[in-house]
């Protein structure tokens, strides 16, 4: 709720649905992760839904998702070094490889 204040220079409650979405454009503009991004947003839909009961701001709010990451997937070059790195040094682990 301080953020957004803090943004718009005066009082939440007299906030428009432009100043909400500048709020968010200017948090993603930022480099605000979702996490945060998505906490802010849900101060504001109680703020809006229950101290001050405005649900037409809540329509304008857009949450984001968070951004999955790609496993990291082994060469079969480098599954191989591993192999014979393990088989070099503990040589009674080849009849686990094999």
């Amino acid at each position: 709720m301080r953020d957004f204040t803090r943004f718009l220079g005066h009082s939440p409650d007299t906030a428009t649905p432009e100043e909400l979405r500048a709020f968010q454009l200017d948090m993603k503009e930022r480099g605000v992760g979702a996490p945060t991004f998505n906490s802010r947003l849900t101060v504001l839909s109680f703020f809006f839904a229950a101290t001050c009961p405005r649900p037409e701001m809540k329509r304008h709010m857009r949450y984001q998702r968070a951004a999955k990451k790609i496993p990291v997937v082994l060469s079969a070059e480098e599954v191989a070094r591993i192999i014979e790195g393990c088989v070099a040094k503990f040589p009674p682990s080849r009849r686990w490889l094999y």
